[in-house]
């Protein structure tokens, strides 16, 4: 009985390993990126006159930066002139929103949907790992690269049509309107979305091309018994 020819450069199997590469790639990058995101503290900033510095705001942190000049005295509560960072709590359904020291609904949402989407990104590069032993890891490949760009897109959309609204453009200090401006972070998360994006449709080029190889063994495995 002779051997089966060694895999060429035409052999499906051969050819799909760059398409996953790639795809696998463009997944950890999105993950590396997404990852910064969430511990930033610039999904939004606004600059403050009132105070006198500016108010980085996170996903669950907040950051005060004074601009150097004359330290705001307005309130016991504030830092004044010094560099602070904390952590942010879940509002209370009850009581108006301090974005300071509550994050919302919507933010919780935004952090859930976005570490689903590292989370799936990493899952992504385990199956490209397996693609190695077997083909249908192609397939599982494919599938948590989509829930991975869906649930990004999903949380930047999110996140984008809550701070959209009216309400949510502007703060208030002494009667006074700042508006609020996206930081690094909110333009990483879109980027990342359009990666995984992209790398999906990738992988679809991929999963086609290791079925086509699983075919052509069954095929050659079908023309050995006839």
């Amino acid at each position: 009985m002779s051997r089966s020819p060694p895999p060429t450069r035409r052999d499906p199997h051969c050819l799909a390993l760059p398409f996953i590469c790639i795809s696998s790639a463009g997944a950890l990058i999105a993950a590396s990126a997404l990852s910064a995101c969430i511990f930033s503290i610039s999904y939004r900033y606004v600059h403050n006159d009132e105070t006198r510095g500016t108010k980085y705001y996170g996903l669950f942190r907040f950051c005060y930066e004074p601009n150097g000049e004359m330290p705001y005295t307005g309130g016991i509560d504030w830092p004044h002139n010094e560099y602070s960072c904390h952590l942010r709590r879940r509002a209370p359904s009850n009581i108006p929103i301090d974005y300071r020291q509550f994050y919302s609904d919507f933010e919780l949402c935004t952090l859930i949907l976005i570490s689903l989407a590292i989370l799936s990104s990493f899952m992504a590069v385990a199956f490209s790992i397996c693609t190695l032993y077997s083909p249908l890891c192609s397939t599982a490949h494919s599938l948590v690269v989509f829930i991975a760009a869906i649930s990004s897109t999903a949380g930047f959309i999110v996140y984008t049509y809550h701070n959209e609204l009216k309400e949510n453009q502007m703060e208030s200090t002494n009667g006074v309107l700042y508006m609020y401006h996206y930081g690094w972070a909110y333009y990483y998360t879109a980027a990342s979305s359009a990666i995984l994006l992209i790398a999906f449709v990738i992988s679809l080029v991929s999963s086609a091309l290791y079925l086509r190889h699983r075919t052509l063994l069954e095929e050659k495995r079908i023309s050995m018994y006839l």
